[in-house]
């Protein structure tokens, strides 16, 4: 990928795409695949808001089978599928529990009927993941073997279904990013849109600043997509139209103790369910819905907001979670609903609205809610966007096509790395090479012959399994443009908890030399990773001290 400025002012574009989460992605690389001239920005980094703070699952979509939305929950369970057949490196099998209630929506008939459901729309599904990915049925467990919930009043038994978990859900948001540009579409992270370009009435595309330089772009296109998240009532603003939805806060933490081997589900005594995750050998905790309507940049998470959070965790999951054991708190911005009572609840349905029915001609609004879905909303909007072109109707191929890296062909990643220790087992340690097909896929040799043309380069990082070469590969390959981009979402250095400050300070080393910075811009990119980690407290300054 190459952040090309110069290309981004002097074409006009069929699209411009704002915003590189996971859906902003999805359209433009879905626009890309279908022959559209494509251009993204994204005024943080690819994948670095909302998207970033999950709970790294896809989920099959049992709460609205519980609620008998049957068409809600086949799309979920066909796109769950989906993304373990274009990117199975990254994706992982895993089960949860719940536990099953006399309430005619918890019962274990309803999760009898829901996983019925469920086994029939997974037969009648003809594109299928590896076999080896392929997920269990869900099943009733009786409450004698319902540990740790066979004392909990009012408890029946338990329910037990597969989801998929991605651990490195950073690096999947990143994948689409990758297929956009290999596609040939345009994207520029830390590039944000100012306000609409106006063509003889209509959007013409967006005015935009580049955060690195403070240089003012005009970026044209035929056809403007609003997909900014928790900014996209902003552009909807910008656009000249009234926001459509209140902001709700949405918090997971992660948690420094040795997780089960289950990923457990209880109801939250507010509503909605709570999960507790095992995750790369910690606890992930969430997802916490804030009720009061919050602004578009206003994601902070007080120090009373997460002991609430603890002390709910505490009393839901029998152990006792301490803000101390907290290594890092997910925080982001989700659409929501608003109440005649003025709390905020959770927005179910994604909405495309083109604005042309509102009398703003050249510009589309995408509001997503599900990470799972996104592909399909994307295939949805661009469907929309080839019509408002004039352009002749071209199928989707997105759901068939491996993302970069996942061109497995008929091995499972297991397979992959068994080989790559038998090739590469004697220049690097098993679970150096086992991180590198995890995280890159088929394109793992690509990082690998980096490491081999520079011995330090092989050296991993403090702290961690990832290796030098990775971040290299991040400067050169991956438009990885400030510290943050490194540490967090494209190594595994950061992005559990606080990484070690020697890592910091050779990663920090790397990015001096490679991108040639100063004193001054090291000392701020340092801050910037610190305020990452807020509200938990991290002090990283001893890595300017030992950066070389």
């Amino acid at each position: 990928m190459t952040r090309d400025l110069e290309r981004l002012t002097s074409t006009e574009f069929d699209v411009l795409v704002v915003g590189g989460g996971i859906y902003g992605l999805a359209v433009a690389y879905d626009a890309a695949e279908r022959g559209l001239e494509v251009a993204l920005i994204e005024r943080g980094d690819f994948g670095g808001a909302t998207s970033f703070n999950s709970l790294k699952t896809l989920h099959g979509g049992l709460r609205a089978l519980q609620t008998l939305d049957v068409k809600a929950a086949a799309e979920s369970i066909r796109e769950r599928r989906t993304f373990a057949r274009i990117a199975p490196h990254l994706v992982e099998d895993m089960a949860f529990v719940l536990p099953t209630t006399w309430h005619p929506a918890r019962s274990r008939l309803a999760f009898r009927v829901a996983f019925l459901i469920e086994s029939i729309v997974h037969r009648f599904a003809t594109d299928k993941p590896l076999a080896t990915l392929e997920l269990q049925g869900g099943r009733i467990v009786p409450k004698s073997q319902c540990h740790p919930f066979t004392s909990a009043p009012g408890v029946t038994g338990c329910a037990v279904w597969h989801d998929y978990q991605v651990p490195l859900a950073e690096r999947m948001t990143l994948a689409f990013a990758q297929a956009a540009a290999s596609r040939g579409a345009l994207a520029a992270n830390h590039v944000e849109a100012v306000s609409p370009l106006r063509d003889r009435g209509r959007v013409g595309g967006m005015k935009a600043r580049d955060h690195l330089t403070g240089n003012e772009l005009d970026i044209r296109a035929r056809l403007t997509v609003n997909a900014a998240g928790a900014a996209a009532g902003t552009i909807m603003s910008a656009f000249g139209l009234p926001r459509r939805f209140p902001l709700q806060k949405a918090v997971n933490v992660v948690v420094n103790e040795p997780p089960g081997p289950w990923a457990i589900a209880r109801r939250s005594p507010r509503g909605g369910l709570l999960l507790r995750i095992p995750w790369r050998g910690r606890s992930l905790v969430g997802t916490w819905h804030f009720e009061r309507p919050h602004l578009p940049d206003a994601v902070d998470v007080a120090p009373q907001e997460l002991d609430e959070v603890c002390t709910e965790a505490t009393q839901l999951f029998g152990q006792d979670l301490r803000v101390e054991e907290v290594t890092l708190v997910h925080r982001g911005l989700v659409p929501g609903m608003q109440r005649r009572d003025g709390r905020v609840t959770q927005k179910r349905e994604a909405e495309i609205l083109d604005h042309a029915r509102e009398g703003i001609e050249g510009a589309i609004s995408v509001v997503g809610v599900k990470f799972t879905t996104a592909r399909l909303i994307a295939e949805r909007t661009v469907n929309l966007i080839v019509e408002k072109l004039g352009r002749p109707a071209v199928a989707a191929r997105t759901a068939r096509t491996p993302l970069p890296g996942g061109e497995i062909a008929g091995n499972d990643v297991d397979d992959v790395i068994r080989a790559a220790v038998r090739a590469h087992g004697a220049a690097f340690p098993e679970p150096v090479l086992s991180r590198l097909v995890r995280t890159y896929g088929s394109q793992w040799e690509d990082v690998a012959r980096l490491a081999s043309s520079c011995r330090a380069w092989a050296e991993r990082l403090p702290g961690d399994d990832a290796i030098a070469a990775q971040v290299v590969y991040a400067i050169r390959h991956e438009m990885a443009c400030t510290l943050t981009d490194v540490v967090v979402r494209r190594t595994s250095v950061g992005s559990a908890g606080a990484p070690h400050v020697q890592a910091v300070a050779r990663c920090l080393d790397l990015l001096s030399h490679e991108l040639r910075w100063e004193e001054a811009r090291a000392r701020r990119e340092v801050e910037a990773l610190e305020r990452f980690y807020e509200p938990v407290r991290v002090d990283l300054k001893g890595a300017l001290a030992a950066s070389s």
